[in-house]
């Protein structure tokens, strides 16, 4: 909850994308707190990115209520537009500022929906520990598309990763996952044997 309200509050610092778009969502709250619930998360919200989304969180307890509903069946989390957008901002403050995202967007963590997770990190200021993202992994069993760059894939977390039954396609960085028994070679043998098209990461930053 804590990592709720940091997001809120710093997300009024961020760049804007849009110079309208908080102040229509704002503008509008009214109207969309008079919309029945399911209109909200199957109709609106699906349309808004992720910075909107915690706007609209922000705005009174029943639209936070409706978002935090949304994220546990949200099955797409694009950090790398999050991360980039971030960064655009105080950059020595980008990386607290992206693991906060990271936490309100995955609820603390606990999402189970997601469909395709996308993470472009930067080692100097990681949107999350890899015990978090492992978590992140681990209980979303139904993933499809996994984009891990740059960041360094132990081979417990690569094994557990092969194990996902859906999973079709995963972009990672070699040099950095690579391991002195080359197991890594070996797990991405195996991915590629079970359908899933792998590609490989090089230009770190």
């Amino acid at each position: 909850y804590n990592c709720l309200i940091h997001f809120y509050k710093r997300i009024n610092k961020m760049p804007p994308r849009n110079k309208n778009s908080s102040s229509l969502i704002l503008g509008t709250t009214s109207s969309l707190t008079t919309l029945p619930r399911e209109v909200l998360t199957h109709s609106i919200l699906p349309l808004l990115d992720h910075f909107s989304l915690a706007v609209v969180a922000k705005t009174c307890t029943s639209l936070r209520s409706t978002v935090i509903n949304f994220l546990t069946t949200n099955k797409v989390l694009n950090m790398v537009a999050v991360s980039r957008r971030i960064e655009m901002g105080t950059l020595a403050l980008a990386g607290d500022r992206k693991k906060e995202a990271f936490m309100f967007l995955t609820k603390n963590a606990t999402v189970t929906c997601l469909r395709k997770l996308r993470i472009d990190d930067h080692q100097a200021m990681p949107v999350a520990s890899l015990n978090t993202i492992k978590k992140v992994i681990k209980l979303n069993r139904n993933l499809e598309e996994l984009t891990l760059v740059n960041m360094k894939l132990t081979i417990p977390v690569l094994q557990m990763i092969s194990n996902l039954p859906k999973l079709r396609f995963m972009k990672l960085s070699p040099d950095i996952c690579q391991d002195k028994e080359d197991k890594f070679s070996d797990i991405m043998e195996e991915l590629e044997k079970k359908g899933c098209e792998i590609q490989l990461h090089y230009d770190y930053f």
